[in-house]
C-alpha cells in the first residue's frame, strides 16, 4: 500500500491491502502475516469457523483453522463441546473408548471411538475392567452395570462373599427370612435359607410348624407318629 505522500510499503500483519491504497484490517479474531493482499490471506484462528462472521465452532464439530477452514464433524459416537480445536476433543459417548495408545506404548493416532467390550465399563473415553468375580454386558457405561456373580455382591467396588444368613444375586444382599439362616458362604436364593429347627419355609418365610406335625428344620414338614401330636 502507499501511505500519504510515500513510496508503497509492506501490507502489516493482521491486515490486507487489496491495492489502491487501501490498508483493511482483518475480521476480528482471524490474524494474517505481511503482504497479505486479500481476505482470503486472514488466518482463521482454531476452533472458529466463518471467514464473514467469525464464530466458534459448534458443538459436535471441531475446527482447526487456517484459510477459510469449514467446521469438521467429530467420528462417529463422539462429541465435543464449543469452539474445539482439535479432533481429540472430540469425546466419545459413554459405552465407547477411544484407545489412548498404541501396542508399542506410544500415543496412537487412533481417533474412532470403539464399542465397549463385555466385563468392562466406558466413560469419559477410557475403558475400565470390571471387578474381579463380576461381569457386564457391551457397551456399559458405569460400574453399576458390572453385576457380581450370584452369591457374592458389591463393596466399595469389589465383589464381596455373601456371608452366613444372608443370600446375594445381581449385586444386593439381602437377608435369610426370620427364623432362618444360611449355613452357606455364597448363597444365591431364599431357598438357600434354612429354617430353625420347629419352623418351615411357607413361600419366602419361615413359619411355625403346624400341629400334629414336627420340623427339623432344612424345609421339611414331617407328620407325628401314629397316635402322638405335638
Amino acid at each position: 500500500y502507499r501511505p500519504a505522500g510515500v513510496e508503497c510499503a509492506p501490507c502489516p500483519g493482521d491486515h490486507y491491502c487489496p491495492g489502491e491504497g487501501l490498508v483493511v484490517p482483518c475480521t476480528p479474531l482471524m490474524t494474517s502475516p505481511p503482504f497479505a493482499a486479500s481476505l482470503g490471506d486472514c488466518i482463521m484462528p482454531a476452533g472458529f469457523h466463518d471467514l464473514d462472521n467469525v464464530r466458534p465452532c459448534p458443538r459436535g464439530f471441531y475446527c482447526l483453522g487456517g484459510l477459510q477452514e469449514s467446521p469438521r464433524a467429530c467420528p462417529e459416537h463422539s462429541s465435543s463441546p464449543p469452539a474445539a480445536a482439535s479432533i481429540l476433543q472430540c469425546e466419545c459417548e459413554p459405552g465407547f473408548f477411544r484407545n489412548r495408545t498404541d501396542v508399542a506404548g506410544r500415543q496412537a493416532t487412533m481417533t474412532r471411538c470403539k464399542p465397549c467390550p463385555v466385563d468392562s465399563f466406558c466413560s469419559g473415553g477410557e475403558q475400565r475392567p470390571c471387578p474381579a468375580m463380576s461381569a457386564s454386558p457391551a457397551l456399559s457405561r458405569n460400574e453399576s452395570q458390572c453385576t457380581c456373580f450370584d452369591g457374592r455382591f458389591l463393596v466399595n467396588g469389589s465383589c464381596t462373599l455373601c456371608g452366613p444368613h444372608h443370600y446375594c444375586r445381581g449385586n444386593a444382599r439381602r437377608a435369610c427370612p426370620a427364623n432362618s439362616q444360611s449355613p452357606q458362604l455364597q448363597a444365591t436364593d431364599v431357598v438357600d435359607c434354612v429354617c430353625h429347627p420347629g419352623y418351615f419355609l411357607q413361600g419366602q418365610s419361615c413359619a411355625p410348624c403346624p400341629e400334629g406335625a414336627y420340623c427339623p428344620g432344612d424345609q421339611a414338614v414331617l407328620p407325628c407318629p401314629r397316635h402322638q401330636t405335638s
